[in-house]
C-alpha cells in the first residue's frame, strides 16, 4: 500500500472519530441536561415535604 493511501486511510478513519466524538459530547451534554432536570424536580418535591413536616 502507498504512503498516500495509507495517510488517506488514517485521515478518514480520524474523520470518523472526530464525528463520532462529537456525537457522544452532544449526548452526555443532553443526558446532563436531563439529570440536572430531575435533579431540581427533586429538590423541589423534598422542599414542599419539608415543609409539610414543619
Amino acid at each position: 500500500m502507498s504512503n498516500y493511501k495509507k495517510i488517506e486511510r488514517i485521515e478518514k478513519r480520524k474523520c470518523e472519530i472526530w464525528k463520532k466524538k462529537m456525537e457522544l459530547h452532544r449526548e452526555i451534554d443532553r443526558l446532563n441536561t436531563e439529570f440536572e432536570k430531575c435533579n431540581n424536580e427533586l429538590s423541589e418535591i423534598l422542599s414542599k415535604l419539608e415543609s409539610y413536616c414543619k
